[in-house]
């Protein structure tokens, strides 16, 4: 190789070392340029605050004495509310909130604030202690838990409380005319009909029919009239309204029908008893709807003792004074006896008074009243004890 050819590499050589370095240096980051990337990626985003409701929240559920507030959002806030008996006039969102921070009680019934945690919190505010079919007012609002922000527009809303025991009625096709009862209500079961409630049919006896378009069911100590003392049992109430002395045991049979279309009832759970002629009406029901009811409790009554094998696996507890110069007190005796030989699963039991006369269930609904007095027998709970049974 010529010299000069040695000279030329010689010379170039520095510049390609030069050159490998340099592009060296632009591919490796600094130190420093690390630690600000890292800094940058462990820096977590500041979480959005939205000040709205979660689908279908606020939400109501209104009962006979009392309300819930169910209040949901779509993230953590603060919420603002306001229970009123007067409709109250708010200019602005600003307005509520001052008025819950304020001290001022005229007309307002229970207010607060309350925070949630996350989106998926629901705040349940409770207000009680309210009077039965009464316009009330409720207001809710958003704010920001950390800035002075507020949801542009409030939630408000009229209510009315509910009624406890209320006439109704149904179209019955078995005896073709509009059917009035009874429907004692609860306060659960009107504010989460969601969840399935216990019933009870109540049927009363000759001394309890009326005319078409009326009803005479409160009265005689009847179970509609304890329920419109202002006594409360805890399961749904249903008393259909006879016009006529010998019930017809379909039309009853609609009225069963009609509670569980049309209320939070547990088909489960339905419960029967009557009086006088609703303790025939129980008995016979019982024997062709064995499997309609979970127990029953008929008083002053009797039934068909040829067919009590029908009601072998429906518990039950039947009540009578011993003398009865009505209904005899036999036809208990007879019903419960027939029963007892099939057998049942669980034997049915009968509960006579040692007093005189007809009327033997105005203590047996009632555990607080005076004929308790009459007898050596013990106060009993039926309501408890209808609530140990349920249909398969």
């Amino acid at each position: 190789m010529k010299k000069t050819h040695y000279l030329i590499i010689l010379l170039l050589l520095p510049i390609f070392i030069f050159i490998s370095c340099g592009k060296e240096d632009d591919v490796t980051p600094k130190d420093d340029d690390i630690e600000d990337n890292q800094d940058e990626e462990e820096e977590d985003p500041e979480p959005e605050i939205v000040l709205e409701w979660a689908t279908d929240f606020p939400q109501l559920r209104v009962g006979i004495r009392s309300a819930d507030f169910l209040l949901k959002t779509k993230s953590a806030v603060d919420v603002y509310y306001i229970f009123s008996n007067q409709e109250l006039d708010f200019e602005s969102a600003e307005d509520l909130r001052n008025l819950v921070d304020s001290e001022v009680t005229e007309n307002i019934l229970l207010s607060g604030k309350r925070s949630t945690s996350s989106q998926d919190d629901t705040l349940k505010v409770t207000l009680d202690g309210l009077a039965e079919l009464t316009t009330f007012y409720a207001y809710s609002l958003i704010s920001h838990p950390e800035k002075d922000s507020l949801q542009e527009e409030g939630f408000s809303i009229e209510f009315e409380t509910r009624e406890r025991q209320g006439t109704h009625s149904f179209q019955s096709e078995e005896e073709e005319r509009e059917v009035l009862y009874l429907a004692y209500q609860l306060e659960e079961g009107l504010k989460y009909p969601e969840k399935l409630q216990p019933a009870i049919i109540f049927m009363g006896g000759n001394g309890e029919t009326a005319n078409q378009g009326a009803i005479n069911l409160i009265r005689n100590g009847s179970l509609p009239q304890f329920l419109d003392k202002g006594n409360d049992v805890p399961m749904y109430v249903f008393s259909p309204q006879h016009i006529k002395n010998n019930w017809n045991i379909h039309m009853i049979n609609e009225m069963v029908d009609e509670a569980i279309e049309n209320y939070p009832i547990d088909p489960k759970r339905i419960y029967m008893t009557g009086i006088s002629g609703g303790g025939f009406a129980s008995w016979n029901y019982g024997v062709e709807y064995p499997e309609r009811i979970a127990a029953m409790v008929p008083i002053s009554g009797g039934g068909n003792s040829n067919k009590a094998c029908e009601l072998k696996d429906v518990p039950i507890w039947a009540f009578h004074n011993d003398t009865d110069g009505i209904v005899g007190s036999n036809g208990s005796k007879s019903m419960v006896n027939a029963v007892n030989a099939c057998p049942p699963e669980i034997e049915a039991e009968l509960i006579l008074f040692e007093d005189n006369g007809h009327n033997a269930w105005r203590r047996v609904y009632d555990q607080e009243h005076n004929d308790w007095n009459k007898t050596t027998v013990d106060p009993v709970n039926i309501y408890d004890w209808f609530l140990q049974f349920e249909k398969d």
